[in-house]
């Protein structure tokens, strides 16, 4: 069976402006490509508009470019 391939995380930017020390949080995350994006912005809306507890979301994607 062939091993994952080693990888190296050129850069990460964090995006966070909740005051929120809750331990109580429920992390959600996302292995994306840049193609999905899209796709995790409609389910992370969705999460939040149906939820009313403490969430974090973290996204983990190939690249990042701003419109």
């Amino acid at each position: 069976m062939d091993s994952f391939p080693e990888i190296e995380i050129a850069e990460y930017k964090v995006f966070d402006e909740s005051n929120n020390n809750d331990d109580n949080v429920l992390n959600i995350s996302y292995g994306v490509d840049e193609n999905y994006l899209d796709g995790v912005g409609v389910s992370i809306a969705s999460v939040v508009l149906n939820n009313n507890i403490p969430l974090a979301f973290h996204i983990i994607c190939d690249s990042y470019s701003p419109c």
